[in-house]
Order: structure tokens, then C-alpha cells, then sequence
């Protein structure tokens, strides 16, 4: 769905991706809080002139947020899924969050499309999907998509705990509470990711340095720990 976005704080034009990216800061508790950071190019298929992706995340009134900023798609809105929980957004261009709990190898992945689509999956290994999965139209995910002269911004929120992987029974915290309760467990690991088309192939960015030959993002033990 269209709408206005929080102002969006620009990177210097030189700031530099670092070859491995030790650290990545916590969720701010707000927009105004929340550091953009920059994404890398991997796989290079065809280097991009334009702006790598560009992503930050915060927590607000017990919801979870993250939001990313990437050059326009080559192909016009209309040619994608416009609102609603569709699977298999990353077939075109798509923004993406994995979040996964390092103690039981589960992990959570959303995705958002420049059209306004959203989709997440729970996963007990990598690639291999948590049967039954839970109702996810249910949990009162939103998603907010804006178009500018250049860019696209996606921005997911997501109830907590619903946005971090189950790692323990539920209780009495808030779900702000538990999630800055796993923060200080030291066992989530996070990952922000992105897809654009490219004239001669498909550009793949991701925030974490990935360690593998061939695309692919569900790497979790490549993942930044928080």
C-alpha cells in the first residue's frame, strides 16, 4: 500500500562496504534512531552504476520495523503484485530480512515487493520450511511501498514476537521486552538482502559477506550476530 515514510537519512556518497561486515547495530526504538547501512554486491553478474541498497530497522509500540531504499526497477509498478501475501516475490526484484535463532538453526524470512506484496516462511534448517506453517495473514503484518523519481522504499512492520524466531514459551513480556531479552542472549543472527533486475541478469546484495560460489541466501551461519 502507498504512504508517506518516515524522512530517510542519506549515506555519504563515499561511505565504503566493509569486506567483512563484523557487526551490524541493534534495532533502534525509533525511526529517527535507526542507522541506514549499506549492502554489498555479490555474485557480481553485472556490476551496478547505481546506489547499492540501503537498509535500517527500529522497534516501535511493540512492532517490529526494518526498511529498505534500492534503485527503481526496470519494469513499471504494474508489473508487480500489488499488496497482499504472495510467495515468490524473489523471482523479481524483492527486499528481504532473515532473522534466526543460533541455538535451534530455526530462522524466519519476509520478503517485500516493490509493488506492495509481502511474504515470510518459518524454517527449521536452511531451505527447509516449518510444516504446518503458522498463518502469517493473521498476525497484522504491514506494508508500506512508496515509488520516488528514483528509488523505491519498503517498509515492513511486524508484531512482536511474531518477528523473531520462537525461542522460548511465551510469558508475561511484552513483545519488545523479549525481543531485547534475546539481544542479550547473544544468540540471534540477522540478515538484510536484495534482488533488482539487471539488463544482462539479476543483481544480489546482502549486508552479511556470504561465503558461497552460486547465489544464495539462506546461509544462516554466515549471518550477523547480534
Amino acid at each position: 500500500m502507498e504512504g508517506a515514510l518516515p524522512a530517510i537519512a542519506e549515506i555519504p556518497a563515499d561511505a565504503v562496504v566493509r569486506e567483512e561486515v563484523a557487526a551490524v547495530d541493534r534495532p533502534g526504538t525509533s525511526s529517527m534512531e535507526a542507522t541506514w547501512l549499506p549492502l554489498r554486491q555479490m555474485w557480481e553478474t553485472e556490476l551496478s552504476e547505481e546506489a547499492v541498497p540501503q537498509v535500517r530497522w527500529w522497534t516501535e509500540n511493540d512492532r517490529l520495523l526494518w526498511e529498505m531504499k534500492t534503485a527503481l526497477p526496470l519494469a513499471d509498478r504494474a508489473a508487480f503484485p500489488a499488496e497482499g501475501f504472495v510467495e515468490g516475490l524473489w523471482q523479481q526484484d524483492v527486499a528481504e530480512f532473515f532473522v534466526a535463532d543460533r541455538r535451534t538453526g530455526h530462522y524466519q524470512e519476509f520478503n517485500l515487493g516493490p509493488g506492495g506484496a509481502w511474504w515470510s516462511a518459518t524454517f527449521c534448517a536452511p531451505r527447509l520450511r516449518v510444516v504446518p506453517q503458522p498463518e502469517w495473514q493473521s498476525f497484522g503484518v504491514l506494508a508500506k511501498v512508496l515509488w520516488t523519481n528514483g528509488e523505491w522504499i519498503g517498509q515492513l512492520s511486524v508484531p512482536l514476537p511474531v518477528g523473531i524466531p520462537p525461542l522460548s514459551p511465551p510469558s508475561h513480556r511484552s513483545g519488545a521486552e523479549r525481543l531485547m531479552q534475546e539481544l542479550e542472549s547473544g544468540q540471534l543472527a540477522v540478515n538484510f538482502t536484495a534482488i533488482t533486475a539487471g539488463r544482462a541478469g539479476p543483481r544480489f546484495y546482502s549486508l552479511a559477506h556470504l561465503r558461497t560460489a552460486t547465489p544464495d541466501f539462506h546461509r544462516p551461519a554466515d549471518w550477523i550476530a547480534l
